[in-house]
């Protein structure tokens, strides 16, 4: 659904409201570096649904196929958000480096 679609339904009141707890309801994907199991990156939030079409996936072709897209995807948002924001992705280094 594109995001026009979404604020209309929403505006006309065609959207119905859901109700989440906000701990045990909390989804949370995180990738963490291998050493120290720091997060690089999360995806969190409610009612988050990831559904994967088994009828296209066959093979370890499919699956590297799949993994490659996915890569791709997150290449585009984490460009998007170093371009966007760069005062806030700053490393802060300290006096002794």
């Amino acid at each position: 659904m594109m995001e026009e679609e979404k604020q209309k339904a929403h505006e006309l009141g065609l959207e119905p409201e859901v109700v989440f707890n906000t701990l045990s309801d909390l989804t949370v994907l995180a990738i963490q570096t291998e050493d120290t199991h720091e997060s690089l990156m999360e995806i969190t939030g409610y009612g988050i649904d990831i559904k994967f079409n088994r009828d296209k996936i066959h093979s370890l072709a499919d699956v590297e196929s799949l993994l490659d897209g996915v890569k791709d995807l997150f290449r585009e948002l984490i460009m998007k958000d170093l371009i966007e924001a760069p005062e806030s992705n700053e490393q802060k280094q300290t006096p002794n480096e």
